[in-house]
């Protein structure tokens, strides 16, 4: 079932990716906001331009590891409303998170490449994205119900 939550984690989450897509081209339109736009990713990515893909002949603001986290958070947030057996059995026994890690710890122990390292990425966070939308629906209800106790 779609909520407001989910609604504004799926938005928010596709808009940090966008940001991140928006900056090869910011660059390459030799925009001074620019420099300012990739520095926004700096805490969250080594943004190494030998590990990231390109937009316009500039580096993506992440790497194509991270590019892949955010990715993979992203479609996790879209698809799982509309898998309530897998967010079941996920929510039931959330170790099982960890299968979903494998392939980056395999792509971490072998020769890599760009698209390893974002698929491995996508994967391995598929699954957080379900444990985060349980807590801010957990955490809007339990604000909600502060509220109304309030008044």
């Amino acid at each position: 079932m779609r909520t407001t939550t989910s609604w504004l984690l799926a938005t928010a989450a596709l808009g940090w990716i966008s940001l991140a897509l928006f900056c090869p081209f910011a660059a390459h339109m030799e925009w001074t906001a620019a420099p300012f736009l990739y520095s926004l990713f700096t805490p969250v990515c080594h943004q190494s331009a030998a590990r990231s893909l390109c937009l316009f002949a500039k580096p993506i603001a992440v790497c194509a590891r991270c590019l892949g986290l955010y990715c993979g958070f992203w479609l996790g947030l879209v698809l799982f409303p509309l898998m309530p057996r897998l967010c079941k059995h996920l929510l039931v026994r959330p170790r099982l998170i960890l299968l979903f890690t494998i392939p980056m710890c395999l792509d971490l122990l072998t020769h890599n490449t760009h698209a390893s390292r974002y698929f491995s990425g996508l994967i391995a966070s598929f699954p957080v994205a379900l444990f985060v939308w349980v807590a801010a629906e957990q955490f809007g209800t339990s604000l909600h119900r502060f509220a109304r106790r309030s008044t």
